[in-house]
């Protein structure tokens, strides 16, 4: 752990000229463990932690990692949400990232970035999040119909939640997952108090 947190700030120290000082001039406090995701094709990583324990919602911190089109490394410390609407407030609470993957595409791949949070001790929640690198910035693109992003809910204590393995768990395959020879994601929904349906709804990605 205490290595984790070495080399996170040894990342954020070097370059700095590629750091956006606007948010923080110091980092929030960190609880628990660091989750590090990094996309498949490496260009793109984000750093997750809790900052805030004084309710039941959670609260995340993030920093964004990637390489721009001059091969340059860009660091950003930004929650998605600002970075989805350019508003801090809109879509809160702060989420961890949980998987991100490259979606290969003619121009410029994008990314796919999954978050998880809670919104209270029995609720979960997060967001689906389509984004590209252009021109030095990491911009929301509508891979999903006309959005950016999807969001979701759901009830931790969902009896359905008995019969998924421990590996779809681990993996939130539970959730989603995407299918890289149709370019198809494929969401699970819920129903209206929360609860897992058999249900997916399947976006085809470009």
């Amino acid at each position: 752990m205490k290595t984790l947190i070495t080399l996170l700030f040894a990342i954020l120290l070097v370059s700095c000229q590629h750091y956006d000082k606007e948010v923080h001039k110091e980092l929030p406090p960190i609880y628990g463990d660091i989750t590090v995701r990094t996309s498949d094709d490496n260009k793109l990583r984000f750093y997750s932690w809790e900052d805030d324990r004084s309710g039941t919602a959670s609260s995340y911190t993030n920093i964004a990692e990637f390489i721009n089109e001059s091969g340059n490394i860009v660091r950003l410390e930004k929650p998605l949400a600002e970075l989805i609407t350019g508003k801090r407030e809109e879509l809160s609470p702060g989420y961890e990232v949980i998987k991100v993957f490259a979606v290969e595409c003619i121009k410029s791949n994008y990314y796919i970035v999954i978050t998880h949070g809670k919104s209270s001790s029995s609720i979960g929640c997060g967001l689906i999040v389509a984004l590209r690198i252009n021109d030095g910035k990491l911009v929301p693109i509508h891979a999903f119909d006309s959005k950016s992003y999807i969001s979701y809910s759901y009830n931790f204590f969902d009896d359905k939640f008995e019969s998924i393995s421990d590996e779809e768990l681990a993996d939130w395959s539970w959730l989603c997952s995407y299918d890289g020879k149709t370019s198809i994601l494929y969401v699970r929904q819920f129903d209206e108090d929360g609860k897992l349906t058999e249900m997916y709804q399947e976006y085809k990605l470009k």
